[in-house]
Formats: C-alpha cells, sequence, structure tokens
C-alpha cells in the first residue's frame, strides 16, 4: 500500500486508499532508508544528523534545530509504471487530460490552444490566455494507459495512429480488504476499531521504474522494503536510457507525470518557465482533480 499524506486512525477515518504509483516523495523515503540500512545506519543517530558526513552528503538528513532538511546528492526521476517484456523495460505512462476518445467515432481527439482571438480578457496573472479547441461533444478523457511508442506519436501529435490504448487492469488491480486495529503489545484485535484499506496488487511483470543516484545501490538486485504492512519487493539495477523529446520551436506540451509543486500554485515563481522551455509562456492548461501530499524535500 501507498499512501497519501492524509491521517489515517481506525475508528476515526477508516478508509485508506493506495496511490500507484506513489508520489515521487514516497519512493525518496524508500530509497533513503534502503541506503541508510545497507549501511548499517543508527537511525536514532541519523535523526540527530549525527552520523557520517558522506551519509548526509549522499542522501541528506531531517530538519534539525541546526540545520534544514534536505537530500544531499539524491535525485529521483520517476517512479514510472513499466512492464518487462520480451528482455527490455517499457515505460507505460497515463494518458494525458488534452487527449480526448469518442466511443460513437472512434477517434481520438487533441485539445489545442485556440487560433481565433479570444473574446475575452483576462488579467494577470492570466493574461494573454487562450481557450482549448477541440473534441466536442462525446469525446471523454482516457482512463487509459500509453507505452512508450504511443505517447511518442502523443508528443508529436500523430493521434490518428496510436491504436488502442492499455487498460489500467491489464498493468495492476485494487482490491479492497476490512479490518482491526491491532494492539501490537498484545497481539490481539483492538475493540470499535475497524477499518477498510485498498491495496494495489501489480502484475508478476509489472514494477516502478525509478532513475536514480548513480552510487545509491551497492548491490546489482536485492529485496528492498516498500509500500505498508512491512512489505518487501524485489529490486534490480537495469540499463534504461532516460526519454528526452527533441528540442522545438515554437509550441509546445509539457506534461506533468508526477505530481508538481510550484511555488506560485499552477505556476512557478514569479512565473518563470525558463528552466523548462526557455522564454516560454504558458497560454492554456488542462488539470485533473488535486491530490493532498505532504510535502517532504525536493524530487527531480
Amino acid at each position: 500500500m501507498f499512501r497519501d499524506s492524509k491521517p489515517f486512525s481506525a475508528g476515526q477515518n477508516f478508509v485508506a486508499r493506495s496511490m500507484f504509483p506513489p508520489t515521487p516523495q514516497t519512493m525518496q523515503g524508500v530509497l533513503r532508508t534502503h541506503y541508510l540500512e545497507t549501511r548499517g545506519v543508527d537511525f536514532r543517530a541519523y535523526a540527530q544528523r549525527r552520523v557520517d558526513s558522506r551519509i548526509l552528503e549522499a542522501v541528506g538528513g531531517p530538519a534539525t534545530n541546526d540545520h534544514p532538511a534536505d537530500i544531499g546528492a539524491l535525485q529521483i526521476d520517476g517512479p514510472f509504471v513499466a512492464k518487462a517484456a520480451r528482455g527490455r523495460i517499457e515505460r507505460f505512462y497515463p494518458a494525458p487530460l488534452d487527449l480526448l476518445w469518442s466511443s460513437e467515432s472512434k477517434r481520438y481527439a487533441l485539445l489545442q490552444p485556440s487560433e481565433a482571438q479570444p473574446d475575452f480578457y483576462t488579467e494577470p496573472p492570466f493574461e494573454g490566455w487562450r481557450p482549448l479547441d477541440g473534441g466536442g461533444a462525446g469525446y471523454k478523457e482516457l482512463d487509459r494507459w500509453m507505452d512508450q511508442r504511443q505517447f511518442d506519436r502523443y508528443l508529436h501529435g500523430e493521434i490518428a495512429g496510436l491504436g488502442t490504448l492499455t487498460e489500467e487492469s491489464s498493468l495492476f488491480t485494487f482490491e479492497e480488504r476490512p479490518g482491526l486495529s491491532v494492539d501490537h503489545r498484545t497481539r490481539t484485535n483492538t475493540k470499535s476499531l475497524y477499518y477498510r484499506a485498498r491495496f494495489v496488487r501489480p502484475h508478476d511483470d509489472v514494477g516502478l521504474l525509478v532513475h536514480v543516484s548513480p552510487d545509491l545501490f551497492d548491490a546489482g538486485h536485492g529485496p528492498i522494503a516498500i509500500g505498508g504492512e512491512s512489505r518487501f519487493g524485489d529490486y534490480t539495477v537495469a540499463d534504461v536510457p532516460e526519454i528526452k523529446p527533441a528540442a522545438t520551436k515554437g509550441r509546445l506540451r509539457v506534461i506533468l507525470l508526477t505530481p508538481a509543486y510550484f511555488s506560485g500554485g499552477v505556476f512557478p515563481r514569479e512565473r518563470d518557465w525558463s528552466p523548462w522551455v526557455g522564454g516560454g509562456r504558458l497560454v492554456s492548461y488542462v488539470v485533473g482533480r488535486p491530490q493532498a501530499h505532504q510535502r517532504l524535500g525536493c524530487c527531480t
């Protein structure tokens, strides 16, 4: 189970739902904990930052009275849902929200900023915004996943040849389980503390792909604690190339594949998009439902 930051106490908020894929913050905790455990670091000393300085340089440390929290040299890209097939690892991406599908016409449509000058005026910080055209009656968002080939075609606007997208149930499923809170001192159920939990079960050939700092793992494969209930998984260090779309001019599309945190809400500080798009300016965007996450550090 991968949780968000909402508090969970049996008897109070008795429904726990798993998020998949988990957030970068969750994976940051998984990887940092694995790094510390495999090196025999005392967690009580680590909580006070009283450990070898090389440990803090590698994965950072928690906040203390004298130091803010940081992640050191730890870098994370992902996590992405991935599938092992025919000796290779393939990423899967949730269908972007600007891609629509009509079950009647069996066609895709892509939302685009309107070419016509809008008949309304927008004030800062939304000056110069344009409405989105495309789709129409009968078109809806897709609750499916794209493989790498389909995602590449989408990025180039070649949606006519996308083909059939992958259903979520082909990659992972959710299952709900009821239970009673356990008193770990007596190993018995606690009265009146009922809960329901929604667990994720990836298929046997499906896992998480995370690009991390190269020196994080000493061994090429092994066990790793991940998910709730003290569960363990297996990791394998793989050489998977990063996906970097070719630079383009004119209009471009930015897709946020993991939850984004900007100092200005939906905008970076001072609405400066230069780290991502050079001199580009945001003119339209499509957002889904918000998710509540606890901000624990910075990830890339």
